[in-house]
């Protein structure tokens, strides 16, 4: 894996990891000024405005950049223009539709759908944002079809900067309302990181200014047929990006009536959901940032590929990808069973999220090789495949969510959520292999993933009971430390990296490169 390919997934990595860092200050917060409750609400209403962004943000975007990679590869400028022309009609329209529907709709769905009116003060503050997310849509689709990802990248770290800050400065002023005006407050932050992000990469595309194709006036397609083309592509994609917003709602709406058939008051049952949805799950995704930016580089590089012919090419991709996404979640897995509680407890006072996190963490390998394989899959132009594999992970969710939850309280929420995400990896696994087959290297894919992670897990547990004296930021930081270097220095010993991968690290990749050889 090389070239502006690895280059482009490594500069979303590390944006993932900035905005993640920061937004986990934003995260890590929030409980405290507005407590377990809040953050229920907050995700209760984050959810429904989740599903309204991905009917509309991952579907076109997708679709963009592989229509504008096709076109770009065949030297095709005026249906490029023609394709830009259609995706930003399309996106600017359905963001005015969907941020009416949602802040005018907001009474009515927290009413009917969360059978809590509270719901609807976040709702409202959030709609605004769909607009702004529609036209950062356009930019970022653009960008990544012409394998540009620095502008995606930066207006992600904007965006985030942007929301602590706001979030910071709103939640101070209105620290003493109801809790229904604080999780409103959280929501309004969200709105202004998106314009802020709208903002930086509206600059940049600004400043690059295609002249040179924009001016072109030959086209092989009319605005309408580009329109088509792009629903044609955006449907399957959206549906696949629907599951994971709407597996979220689903169980925003299912696990606190079935919390409360166990006993729990509203107010409780609420408040386990938000250690659930705003605590467990927020960094149970924080290791797929690599996985995620492997996604969407993907999609671009393997239409390319596919135009060309180059079917070894999507194998070796392929093969990379699996790779990465193993030597990335296993670790995280680990770390996440041995130190899940006392990880939550130190960010953000609440222990159980930690049990929680525990049962979610053997999923990750899985939901991460169900992201990464779902670009090979819809780059090739099989974009219903992940779409199926995940709306079956997604039934299958929400049955063992409805069952478990009533027996077992939250942490059943947890065991439902991860067989979910499990079955729909898996799914992938099969569906890749049956297409385009998949050379298993063993030894880097599980192996060495597996033995480091093992006995990493064993260093942690051991300098976490040693430090335990000491308090909780040292009995959780260090071993935490310890475990990552131990874990890069065993995968390193052992070749378990690619050199082309190392070299990528700043300033001492070569340098690591020519140790190993």
């Amino acid at each position: 894996m090389k070239g502006s390919f690895l280059r482009g997934t490594l500069m979303l990595a590390l944006a993932g990891f900035i905005s993640r860092g920061v937004g986990a200050i934003y995260r890590i917060l929030l409980p405290r000024f507005i407590g377990a409750e809040g953050v229920g609400l907050f995700h209760m209403a984050y959810y429904v405005y989740a599903l309204a962004l991905f009917l509309m943000m991952p579907g076109i975007p997708l679709a963009m950049s592989r229509l504008i990679a096709r076109a770009e590869s065949r030297g095709l400028s005026g249906d490029l223009k023609k394709i830009l022309q259609a995706a930003f009609l399309i996106l600017l329209i359905m963001g005015v539709i969907l941020a009416f529907a949602v802040y005018l709709g907001a009474d009515k769905i927290a009413r009917v759908f969360f059978n809590d009116p509270r719901v609807a003060f976040p709702l409202m503050a959030v709609a605004p944002a769909l607009f702004f997310v529609s036209l950062i849509a356009f930019f970022r689709g653009y960008f990544q079809g012409m394998n540009t990802m620095i502008p995606t990248a930066l207006s992600q770290v904007v965006e985030q900067v942007a929301r602590i800050v706001v979030m910071l400065l709103l939640l101070y002023y209105i620290l003493e309302g109801p809790v229904q005006g604080l999780a409103a407050g959280a929501a309004l932050a969200t709105v202004c990181g998106e314009f802020a992000g709208l903002i930086c990469i509206m600059a940049y595309f600004l400043r690059n200014w295609p002249h040179k194709w924009w001016r072109s006036r030959e086209a092989a397609i009319s605005l309408t047929a580009a329109c088509r083309e792009i629903f044609s592509h955006a449907l399957p994609l959206g549906l696949g990006a629907l599951a994971i917003p709407l597996i979220g709602l689903l169980n925003s709406a299912i696990i606190p009536r079935r919390l409360q058939t166990l006993g729990y008051t509203s107010a409780e049952a609420t408040a386990l959901f938000g250690q659930f949805s705003g605590m467990a799950m927020v960094l149970f995704f924080f290791p797929l940032i690599l996985t995620t930016a492997l996604a969407i580089s993907l999609v671009p590089e393997v239409s390319q590929a596919l135009a060309r012919g180059d079917i070894s090419r999507i194998q070796r991709r392929t093969n990379r990808a699996i790779t990465l996404t193993m030597q990335t979640t296993i670790p995280a897995a680990v770390g996440y069973i041995v130190l899940g509680r006392d990880i939550c407890e130190l960010l953000f006072g609440y222990p159980l999220a930690g049990e929680i996190l525990a049962y979610l963490a053997p999923s990750l390998m899985f939901i991460g090789l169900q992201l990464a394989l779902s670009g090979v899959l819809q780059g090739m132009g099989y974009v219903s495949i992940p779409v199926q594999n995940l709306v079956i992970g997604a039934v299958v969710n929400g049955i063992l969510t409805y069952i478990l939850t009533a027996q077992v309280g939250i942490i059943g929420a947890g065991l439902a959520t991860a067989t979910g995400f499990t079955l729909a990896g898996i799914l992938n696994v099969i569906s890749t292999g049956r297409i385009i087959g998949l050379s298993v290297d063993a030894r880097k894919q599980l192996i060495l993933p597996l033995t480091g992670s093992f006995s990493m897990g064993f260093l942690v547990m051991g300098t976490n009971l040693l430090l335990q004296p000491l308090g909780m930021i040292l009995c959780t930081l260090v071993p935490i430390a310890a475990g990552g270097f131990y874990y890069f220095f065993f995968m390193l010993f052992f070749r378990g990296f690619e050199p082309a991968d190392i070299e990528l690290i700043p300033l001492i990749g070569s340098k690591l490169v020519s140790w190993i050889q």
